[in-house]
């Protein structure tokens, strides 16, 4: 293995993102223990690494600001004159591709995906994107395999909360409402990333916690507030009063949280919260940004949405997020049943779709499988070649029900051009072909399917 003394780790784009490369810089850390490391972030997500302990020092750099070109060029020569002995890019941005080898920096590690860009990494690790059963903060550590540091799945990360925002946030709590039965903060917005829960749902949510004493804490960037106007007592509205590491500490002042896919809920996921996780989008898999920690619930039916995964929703794909189907994931979530490899299967079974093409004959042990998967709670629908319009409703019915897998009778020739048409010409997820010989659990299943996908990379 070789020995680093001085590491710069970057992740220059989203707070979300730098969020879960945490668990890479923490396996960096504990291998090398005695190095100092840098980080390089984005002027958004640089309170991330000025939060975490192993960082003792962050560089900012953002490509959208005005003369980035010449800040960009002053970034280089500053950091070549750091001597960097290594340089860890998660992010696998052109700019951020070339910096470490325009710094000059010896030992330059990164994701090797990009054939343009691989020639300037000294170690690289070509990332299996198509498989979205891995989770994001797996990424990183599958880089660091590069440069023969094994791989680990991902571990609790820490922050440096300090004792006065954490003084802070409990005082302001308990001078809002002193003895509740519980406190949840409840986050608002995505910051532009995703969407957030509808307003509808958020209103009936509050109502409902009135009459069970809860404290409810309404979070979110500046901007546009819909609740403004919100004046209950059980209510805090913080919407844009606090910055980053206040955040941190009023979520871990409260009991649960919720929230869509975005930053702040990867922060709650970090301490170790009870999650209600919200992902409405198509394109982002709970298998691959949902919470690590447990416990959590997830409110997803991406399939009501008549859209692809990159086309515009309108609120009618997301009427199925009402009051009581929050509520009812608030009760589930307190009330927790499942082990911990339940928990990876949950986010398993809510990224995974099959489609199931029916023929005149299919065989009573298919069914059997088909039918035992679905009541472990695996989504499969049929779909009928014959009745549906040809394999160009079954490109539409992929679309639609987000699916990854497909099963029936399909040749080897046809499915190739359905992976054609999903991958290359509507750039969606490509379905992959699943006999289902054997695999009677979702465990047996996702197992197969990770192998399978696997074969794309």
């Amino acid at each position: 293995m070789i020995g680093f003394s001085k590491i710069l780790i970057q992740r220059a784009d989203r707070i979300g993102d730098a969020l879960v490369s945490l668990p890479t810089v923490e396996r960096l850390k504990s291998i090398f223990p005695n190095a100092t490391l840098h980080g390089l972030a984005s002027y958004r997500n640089a309170v991330v690494f000025d939060t975490h302990p192993d960082f003792d020092k962050t560089w900012t750099w953002e490509s959208d600001l005005k003369n980035s070109g010449l800040s960009y060029w002053n970034l280089v020569k500053q950091i070549r004159e750091e001597k960097y002995d290594a340089y860890i890019s998660l992010w696998n941005d052109p700019k951020m591709a070339y910096l470490g080898w325009l710094a000059g920096i010896p030992t330059r590690v990164g994701d090797g995906s990009n054939l343009l860009l691989r020639w300037l990494y000294t170690h690289k690790k070509t990332l299996p994107i198509q498989d979205f059963t891995r989770h994001q903060s797996e990424w990183g550590l599958r880089i660091i395999e590069s440069v023969d540091i094994p791989f680990e799945h991902p571990e609790a990360v820490g922050f440096r909360i300090s004792s006065d925002c954490s003084s802070k946030a409990n005082n302001l709590l308990m001078n809002h409402m002193p003895s509740p039965s519980r406190r949840v903060f409840l986050f608002c917005s995505t910051g532009g990333s995703n969407l957030p829960l509808p307003d509808s749902a958020v209103l009936g949510f509050i109502n409902a916690m009135k009459d069970q004493n809860t404290q409810v804490v309404l979070g979110g960037p500046p901007g546009d507030d819909s609740y403004s106007q919100l004046n209950e007592p059980h209510v805090l509205r913080l919407i844009g009063q606090s910055n980053f590491k206040e955040l941190i500490a009023l979520i871990d002042a409260c009991d649960v949280y919720i929230g869509p896919d975005t930053g702040p809920t990867h922060i709650a996921s970090i301490l170790k919260k009870p999650i209600v996780f919200y992902s409405p989008l198509k394109s982002q898999f709970p298998s691959r940004w949902g919470p690590l920690s447990s416990p959590f619930e997830t409110i997803r039916q991406e399939w009501q949405c008549p859209h692809g995964g990159n086309e515009r929703c309108d609120p009618q794909c997301f009427s199925y997020v009402t009051s009581d189907l929050l509520i009812k994931r608030y009760h589930q979530v307190l009330q927790p049943t499942d082990s911990e490899t339940n928990y990876t299967l949950k986010r398993l079974s809510k990224s995974i779709a099959i489609v199931h093409v029916v023929t005149d004959v299919t065989s009573p042990q298919l069914k059997k499988q088909l039918t035992q998967l679905q009541k472990q709670g695996l989504r499969i629908t049929s779909f009928s070649m014959k009745d549906n319009g040809g394999y160009r409703g079954l490109i539409s019915h992929i679309k639609r029900h987000n699916i990854s897998i497909i099963q029936g009778n399909i040749s080897y020739w046809h499915m190739l051009r359905i992976r054609f048409i999903c991958g290359v010409i509507h750039q969606y997820i490509k379905p992959k072909y699943y006999s289902f010989r054997g695999a009677e659990t979702l465990e047996e299943l996702f197992t197969a399917y990770q192998t399978i996908i696997g074969n794309d990379s």
